[in-house]
C-alpha cells in the first residue's frame, strides 16, 4: 500500500523483529484460502491474493539458525496481495511474540529487523529475477 508493507511484528526479550503475515495451510484449503485466512487471523486485514512473487525454502539448520526445532524445514510461497478495504478488522490469532502489525515503508526494510533479510532490496525495488529463490534467510 503506498510503498510500504504490511509486516507482523515480534518481540522476545530484548530482540524484535518483522516479518510478512501468513502461515500454514489447513486440511482442503489451498494455499490462497491459506493465505487470505492467515493475514485476516494476524493482522485483521482482508486481502485478495493477486500473484505469486517467489517461493523460498527455509531450512535453518543450514543457515545456521538455533531456535528452530531439529529437521525444520519450510517451503514458503510469498504473494502480491491488495486489500479490500484500507480499515482492519481485529486481529483474530497472534502468533507467539506477535505483538502487533506494521505498515512499513518500503524504503526503511534496510533499517529493520526483517526477515527474511536476504530478500530486503528484491522487496523493496518489487524484483524478482526467478520464482524460486532457494534457502536464504
Amino acid at each position: 500500500r503506498d510503498e510500504t508493507i504490511l509486516c507482523s511484528h515480534y518481540k522476545l526479550a530484548d530482540n524484535e523483529w518483522y516479518i510478512i503475515p501468513g502461515g500454514g495451510v489447513n486440511s482442503e484449503e489451498t494455499a490462497e484460502e491459506g493465505n487470505v485466512r492467515e493475514v485476516m487471523e494476524e493482522t485483521g486485514y482482508a486481502i485478495t491474493v493477486n500473484e505469486l512473487v517467489f517461493v523460498r525454502e527455509f531450512i535453518p539448520s543450514r543457515l545456521g539458525g538455533k531456535h528452530f526445532k531439529e529437521g525444520f524445514h519450510q517451503i514458503e510461497l510469498f504473494f502480491l496481495c491488495s486489500l479490500e478495504n484500507d480499515i482492519p478488522m481485529e486481529p483474530t490469532e497472534h502468533d507467539n511474540h506477535q505483538i502487533g502489525c506494521e505498515w512499513i515503508p518500503l524504503s526503511k526494510l534496510e533499517e529493520i529487523n526483517f526477515f527474511p533479510t536476504s530478500l530486503k532490496t528484491n522487496i523493496r525495488t518489487r524484483h524478482f529475477p526467478t520464482k524460486y529463490v532457494g534457502n536464504v534467510g
